[in-house]
């Protein structure tokens, strides 16, 4: 990922970090940003693990169809990664574009969510974990929330949701394609 700018927060302890990923422009929240600090500069590219913490998660039904600039096409496959805080009037009616020439991940930020780093996505499962987190049922669910490079790389995603989060009873499995909006983090690698 480029760097664009850093946002710091808490005393310069957190920081929001923009820049761009393939051809689109990203804003992840890094908790360890005091750590990294010197890490992070405008222009400089970094490698930076990514996952999503879910406000809400739901599981797509088969046979979904998206309308696209070239019509209607099935969600299933689809990685669409939707920004959620700036005005962008362009997508103000809900059409993503032509996700399917490889499944894009469009950036949208309408005023329905105030940070920009809160997203709307709708992404293919690849992998569910279940584990605990002080006796708290926690699903990690692996799945690509973006395409770029003209589709060539893929960018996979650990998104963490709870029941709180996910209020149909159905959960997700390998293969389904789930929707949602998220809280995007992100971290750097150990040097």
């Amino acid at each position: 990922m480029r760097i664009d700018s850093i946002h710091e927060m808490s005393c310069g302890l957190e920081a929001r970090i923009s820049g761009v990923l393939g051809d689109a422009a990203v804003t992840f929240f890094d908790p360890l940003y005091c750590l990294n600090r010197d890490r992070y500069r405008p222009g400089s590219v970094v490698e930076v693990e990514l996952a999503g913490i879910a406000y809400s998660l739901w599981v797509v039904p088969p046979e979904t169809k998206l309308q696209t600039a070239a019509g209607e096409v099935l969600m299933a496959g689809a990685a669409v990664l939707l920004s959620a805080g700036k005005d962008e009037p362009a997508h103000a009616d809900g059409r993503f574009g032509d996700e399917d020439a490889y499944g894009v991940g469009y950036i949208q930020q309408p005023d329905s969510f105030p940070l920009p780093d809160d997203y709307q996505f709708c992404a293919p499962v690849n992998d569910v974990e279940e584990f605990e987190i002080d006796a708290i049922p926690v699903w990690r669910i692996r799945s690509t929330v973006m395409r770029v490079h003209d589709g060539l790389l893929s960018v996979d995603i650990d998104i963490y949701a709870t029941r709180e989060s996910m209020p149909h009873d159905k959960m997700p499995v390998q293969g389904d394609e789930i929707s949602g909006t998220l809280w995007l983090q992100g971290i750097l690698p150990p040097r």
